[in-house]
């Protein structure tokens, strides 16, 4: 865990990220992004970046392990993987079907998808990606959504924990994210 909050630097990245002229270096730098946000939490370490599986047919943005202490992410499995869409575009349903396969692939429960624009559908509505979403979450998968607006609009890694303990309750009671 580091010391302060990296709010300025997370700003800056994304910021860096806008004015990066095509797809590839966004998704770098949104992914240097969220390692920096997360390692913030205590007993998160990012593991492993851009891993693909034996068959060379998927790939893992990145793994992180989770020590599951009480100040950190004790709700979230060991490990978790974490898919980075810095798109300028929400992120579609067959998107979220190909992260939740890469997840049962690995034997993962629990996943981070940072959709930069958000996810297709209405919030609480089980229509497009909110679907799938659900469908993961009957099959025991969590998938966790993250904006950048929310992530924007964290100032501790308490809020992160907050939102990431909101966004289960809300797959787990509602079956989608709701807001």
């Amino acid at each position: 865990m580091s010391g302060a909050f990296p709010k300025k630097k997370l700003l800056d990245l994304f910021r860096a990220a806008d004015l990066s002229p095509s797809g590839p270096p966004r998704g770098l730098i949104m992914e240097r992004a969220m390692k920096l946000l997360f390692e913030t939490i205590p007993g998160v370490t990012a593991i492993e970046s851009d891993v693909k599986n034996a068959a060379n047919t998927e790939e893992v943005d990145i793994v992180f392990w989770n020590q599951c202490i009480p100040r950190g992410l004790y709700f979230l499995g060991i490990p978790f993987l974490m898919e980075c869409k810095n798109w300028q575009s929400k992120v579609s349903g067959q998107e979220v079907v190909v992260f939740a396969n890469t997840m049962r692939g690995r034997c993962c429960r629990d996943g981070i998808l940072v959709a930069a624009q958000g996810i297709t559908g209405r919030p609480g509505e089980l229509r497009e990606a909110h679907y799938e979403i659900a469908e993961a979450a009957r099959a025991g998968q969590r998938i966790l959504v993250l904006t950048r607006a929310e992530i924007e609009s964290l100032d501790s890694y308490r809020d992160l924990v907050a939102k990431l303990q909101h966004r289960v309750m809300e797959i787990t009671v509602r079956g989608t994210k709701t807001t």
